[in-house]
């Protein structure tokens, strides 16, 4: 008896009605050609089934190293835009500085050459930061009244060789 492929997969498949899956059954007894054909159809289900199950373990292990990468970019976006914020917060807290002015310190408990002004003490200056640039403090007073002494200030441009020095 021939028996097509189609019918031999159908058996291996256990879909035949019960008087087809008898005839394949006498056919694999009585012929060695169709008995090979349903080992060999045996063989290709077992050796299907083994990938399958060695493609599903790969794409595990490949699903998990990339929730792992992405896990890894996350966990480094927060921290970047942590430290964003952390930055921003702390130039925010910062008090403006103007890289030109100077930065005067004062002692406004003593008085400025042992006498009081009508405005109240005198103050004394105790130190000057002029950042990167040169300058220089001196007062200009008139002869006629102390009330008119006038406390100058003079940065320099920003070339090193600006000119201004000591007195």
């Amino acid at each position: 008896m021939k028996l097509d492929d189609r019918a031999l997969m159908l058996f291996h498949d256990g879909e035949l009605d019960p008087e087809q899956a008898r005839r394949v059954r006498v056919a694999a007894l009585s012929d060695g050609g169709v008995a090979r054909r349903l080992d060999g159809l045996v063989q290709l289900g077992d050796f299907v089934r083994s990938f399958a199950v060695l493609r599903s373990a790969e794409l595990a292990r490949e699903r998990r190293a990339l929730e792992k990468a992405r896990s890894a970019r996350r966990i480094a976006s927060a921290v970047s835009i942590g430290l964003c914020a952390a930055a921003l917060f702390a130039l925010w807290l910062r008090p403006p500085a103007s890289p030109h002015a100077p930065v005067v310190r004062t002692l406004a408990s003593e008085a400025s050459f042992g006498f009081e002004t009508e405005r109240g003490p005198a103050v004394r200056v105790e130190s000057v930061d002029f950042g990167a640039r040169d300058g220089a403090i001196f007062l200009v007073s008139a002869a006629a009244a102390a009330s008119t002494d006038t406390t100058v200030v003079w940065l320099g441009d920003d070339s090193p060789a600006s000119g201004v020095g000591t007195l």
